[in-house]
Formats: C-alpha cells, sequence, structure tokens
C-alpha cells in the first residue's frame, strides 16, 4: 500500500479559507509524515511558512482542511 503524501496539496485552514500550499513534511526520513510545512500566500504572509501537524486534517480533492486558523 502507497502512503499518502501531502506534497503539492492546496492547505485550507479551518474557516475554510486558502492559505497556501504544502511544499515539504516532516519527518524527511520517507516514514509516515506527522507534520506538513505549508508556504503561505499573500493573504496569510508571503513567503512565510508554517509547520502544522497533519492529524485531524481532511482531504478534498488538490486540498488538504487543517483543523487550525491562520490568522
Amino acid at each position: 500500500m502507497q502512503s499518502f503524501s501531502p506534497l503539492g496539496l492546496t492547505a485550507v485552514d479551518l474557516s475554510g479559507q486558502i492559505v497556501g500550499r504544502i511544499e515539504s513534511t516532516y519527518p524527511y526520513d520517507g516514514t509516515t509524515p506527522e507534520f506538513a510545512v505549508i508556504r503561505l500566500d499573500l493573504r496569510a504572509g508571503l513567503g512565510q511558512t508554517r509547520l502544522v501537524p497533519l492529524t485531524g486534517s481532511l482531504r478534498y480533492d488538490d486540498t488538504l482542511q487543517f483543523m487550525h486558523t491562520f490568522a
């Protein structure tokens, strides 16, 4: 069975707002990722990144919704 990879998915916060794109995961050793590294878009802080837990996130097509806000 192939493991889930969120790389490249659009990150959406708890309120449904697009906050950026998932550019990496942690840990980097090829095991099941526990965190997503999100590159924030302009509204959320262009160029900044956030390390966000994948626990509780929900995938919808090409997006991944997190149970957090990015205010």
